[in-house]
């Protein structure tokens, strides 16, 4: 149960939330090239799963809505969190450090992950509904097999290069102490 969810909760980030890692390159001219190639992209893999699941004009127009709605809301959402755990980092550099602000900080960025939480499953749900039993059962299969690659480019680019580790001198991230945030 707790795979299947964790699969829909991907699934709703990267198909139906509209979030987006952006592709990052030198200079702003590359960089919105890339990131409009990547969405572009995006935006064919995901019309490939619409017609793959078969969904009505409807249903199409119900989880682009959908879409929009919780993009709006994890955007808020993250910006806000950034912005505690800026002010966090700034509190934890002073000198003499304010604990009562470290703790208020500390629950608001609690407060926004467990709302981020809350907006992901409210998604899923609102997927469920949309899509029938069949759609919804393909749409699963279709994510987990989308997790799945990810992982395994996700893995492919840790392990690096085959003939040594990656960077130079200080560029080992477990040369430095742990990140606090």
């Amino acid at each position: 149960m707790r795979v299947h969810i964790a699969t829909m909760i991907v699934a709703v980030l990267f198909m139906f939330t509209g979030l987006s890692v952006p592709a990052y390159s030198e200079g702003a001219e590359g960089n919105q090239k890339d990131r409009k190639e990547w969405k572009e992209r995006m935006e064919s893999k995901r019309q490939g799963l619409f017609k793959e699941l078969n969904l009505t004009e409807a249903q199409k127009k119900q989880l682009d809505e959908n879409r929009a709605k919780n993009r709006e809301v994890m955007e808020t959402l993250r910006k806000s969190m950034q912005e505690s755990k800026e002010q966090m980092r700034q509190e934890l550099q002073k000198d003499t450090l304010d604990m009562g602000r470290i703790y208020q900080l500390q629950g608001q960025i609690k407060e926004a992950q467990a709302k981020i939480t809350d907006n992901r499953l409210q998604g899923i749900l609102e997927v469920h509904n949309i899509l029938t039993p069949e759609q919804f059962k393909k749409f699963s299969e279709h994510m987990e097999k989308q997790k799945d690659r990810f992982r395994q480019k996700r893995s492919e680019h840790r392990e690096g290069p085959a003939d040594g580790p990656q960077g130079g001198p200080g560029e080992n991230p477990h040369d430095g102490p742990p990140d606090q945030m």
